[in-house]
């Protein structure tokens, strides 16, 4: 799920479907515009924001485990 906060941050919460929970809550860093594209690749969430930054997040605890700074705008989708 993917929710916009009063401060224009965004927040990724896994859910659970089967026991109706929140697995985890991770908040990606202010920007603008809403999340330009996101990508589930073996277990990896694949995600950018409008501050041209892509995140890769483990599905199954929400650990960052890297992030890129582009050196442009991404124009198109991750993949």
């Amino acid at each position: 799920m993917l929710e916009n906060q009063n401060d224009s941050s965004y927040q990724i919460q896994a859910y659970q479907f089967k026991n109706k929970r929140i697995l985890w809550t991770k908040s990606l860093e202010c920007q603008n515009e809403p999340i330009r594209g996101c990508h589930i690749v073996d277990g990896i969430l694949y995600i950018a924001n409008s501050n041209d930054v892509v995140f890769a997040i483990r599905i199954q605890d929400g650990t960052e485990l890297w992030r890129f700074h582009a050196q442009e705008e991404l124009r198109s989708d991750l993949f």
